[in-house]
C-alpha cells in the first residue's frame, strides 16, 4: 500500500468501477481489504441520489466466487429482500431506511438481525 492508502480505500476502488467489480474486488483483496461493500444491489437512489445504477444479485455472485473476504452488501435492502441477499452470497447488510423508516425501529433491527442470521445458518449446512 501507498502512503495514506488504507485497506477499506482498496475496497473503494473496487466500489467505483462496478462494471468490474468482481475483478477489482478480486484486486482489493489481495491489497488487504478486510471485507468488501458491494452495492448498490438494488434501486437506492430514492433516499442516496448518488447511489448508482443497482448492481443487482448476479454481480454479487460474481464477487462471492472471486473473493474469499467477508461480504457486506448494501442499497435498497429491506424485509423483503435480504434473505436473497445473504442466498446470493452476502455475509450481511447494511441498511438504513429499512430501520430508520420502520414504525418501530427497535422491532424492525431484531427482524432483521434475525433474518440474516437465520438464513446465514441454513447456508452453513
Amino acid at each position: 500500500r501507498g502512503a495514506g492508502q488504507t485497506r477499506r480505500g482498496a475496497f473503494r476502488h473496487a466500489h467505483r468501477h462496478r462494471a468490474r467489480c468482481a475483478g477489482n474486488s478480486a484486486d482489493a483483496e489481495k491489497d488487504g481489504a478486510d471485507y468488501l461493500g458491494v452495492g448498490p444491489i438494488f434501486e437506492a437512489r430514492a433516499t442516496k441520489p448518488d447511489a448508482g445504477e443497482p448492481m443487482g444479485l448476479f454481480l454479487l455472485r460474481q464477487v462471492r466466487q472471486k473473493c474469499q473476504v467477508p461480504i457486506i452488501a448494501i442499497g435498497g435492502i429491506n424485509h423483503n429482500n435480504a434473505k436473497e441477499i445473504i442466498q446470493a452470497g452476502a455475509d450481511g447488510i447494511a441498511v438504513i431506511s429499512a430501520i430508520v423508516a420502520a414504525d418501530d425501529v427497535s422491532a424492525a433491527s431484531r427482524e432483521l438481525k434475525a433474518l440474516v442470521r437465520n438464513e446465514r445458518k441454513k447456508s452453513e449446512i
